[in-house]
């Protein structure tokens, strides 16, 4: 999959930057900065699809010495080094021990606070038109002209940012339920209002760049999961339409329904090229190898249909559509993680944050047992669940030591994942 790098999750461009990898100082090539920021993508060695993000605490240091000026402040960005994260998740939670457990800093709300209630608003909007359809459309749009007001009232009226004037017109548009000609149609919706929340959320980040470097970092890594995450829920949730029970008809799943119907047909391989198209651009650890595998499947899935190998194509659609459920429990875990990870800063443990992580973890374990592996190379469940049971047997004592030890096994099954 070759893809210009601008075009990737995050954009940037490709330089070389220097790492520490085995104690050693190395040159990389790397993909940078992610939406305008100073994270970098390696793109070779062993370290490649890695996050890199700048070592802070020795940039001022090293540069002092190697220009002989020993003046705070004073470097050559050439000089800087920097620090490998596993996966963009890991890189977040280490975001949140720097500003949580060494300096204690919180955001500050005003134009990000405004900005964060009208991508709430947009979110919602685009989970109401996922079920749009002609006999409910008067019904839904109220919904659609009262949240589109909401939206618009969180935006001035003429914003001077590119992204936030390029939202407001997209929101805008949105609140009818009906196109010019008076169709009703879920999927433009719906990409309206996501593309109308991306537009905004890049604003957030440029707002972020300009407050303390972490928290612009931390910024930057939420949008950079954001989005990675925003297209694999949309593929899952598309297939779980096509495969749960409750959409069969006459004993028939829904993607068979629409396999054989030669009018309906052409729309499903175009939202299969839509997201494969996607899927494309991804080049960030943990989503690589679940993107690439995905992107290939989905290559083959679009020849099956083109060829009228229709039950082909479904075996496969099937295949993937297993494969996101690990995708999707593993983006659960992930996301309870990060509030775990802050409510274990300090000596003590608090006890309703066990309580919540015990939670996630044995609905995770109820959800590997409906994956089905059959079509897997390597079925990975039975160890994931193996992790999850440990780590609760330990969050039950709910003691600072065991707390910690359950963290890594938490990490150890997304890991796996």
């Amino acid at each position: 999959m070759k893809v210009d790098p601008a075009k990737r999750i995050g954009g940037g461009r490709t330089r070389q930057i220097q790492i520490m990898d085995g104690g050693k100082l190395r040159t990389v090539r790397a993909r940078g900065g992610l939406f305008g920021g100073d994270l970098f993508v390696i793109m070779e060695g062993r370290h490649r699809h890695k996050i890199a993000i700048p070592n802070w605490d020795n940039m001022i240091a090293r540069a002092a010495l190697q220009s002989g000026r020993y003046q705070s402040g004073y470097y050559d960005p050439s000089w800087l080094t920097y620090r490998v994260y596993a996966s963009v998740y890991e890189a977040l939670r280490y975001t949140y021990y720097v500003l949580d457990q060494q300096y204690g800093v919180t955001f500050r709300h005003g134009e990000k606070g405004r900005l964060q209630l009208a991508r709430e608003e947009l979110l919602e909007l685009n989970e109401i038109a996922a079920g749009l359809r002609t006999g409910n459309a008067e019904v839904l749009s109220l919904d659609f002209f009262k949240k589109t007001r909401a939206i618009l009232e969180q935006i001035e009226e003429r914003p001077r940012d590119t992204d936030k004037r390029a939202a407001r017109t997209m929101s805008a548009s949105l609140v009818s339920v009906y196109d010019s000609l008076g169709r009703t149609n879920a999927t433009v919706k719906m990409v309206r209002a996501l593309a109308a929340a991306n537009r905004l959320k890049h604003r957030q980040v440029s707002i972020a760049c300009i407050e303390p470097v972490i928290i612009a970092r931390r910024q930057t890594l939420k949008s950079l999961i954001e989005e990675m995450e925003l297209f694999w829920e949309g593929l899952y949730e598309y297939l779980d339409r096509l495969f749960v029970q409750k959409y069969w008809e006459r004993g028939q799943s829904r993607c068979m329904q629409l396999l054989n119907d030669d009018t309906r047909r052409p729309q499903l391989l175009q939202h299969l090229i839509l997201f494969q198209q996607e899927i494309g651009r991804y080049d960030l650890e943990p989503f690589t190898k679940t993107s690439y595998h995905v992107y290939e499947e989905l290559r083959t899935v679009i020849t099956h249909i083109r060829a009228t190998r229709y039950g082909a194509a479904r075996k496969l659609l099937e295949r993937i559509w297993q494969s996101l459920k690990l995708r999707h429990i593993r983006a659960e875990i992930e996301t309870a993680l990060i509030p775990f990870t802050c409510s274990l800063f300090g000596e003590q443990v608090d006890p309703q944050a066990c309580d919540q992580m015990i939670y996630v973890a044995k609905w995770a374990r109820r959800a590997l047992g409906q994956v089905d592996e059959s079509q897997f190379e390597h079925p990975v469940t039975r160890h994931v669940r193996g992790q999850l049971s440990a780590a609760i047997d330990l969050l039950i004592q709910k003691t600072h030591p065991e707390a910690m030890k359950a963290k890594e096994h938490i990490k150890q099954a997304v890991t796996i994942l």
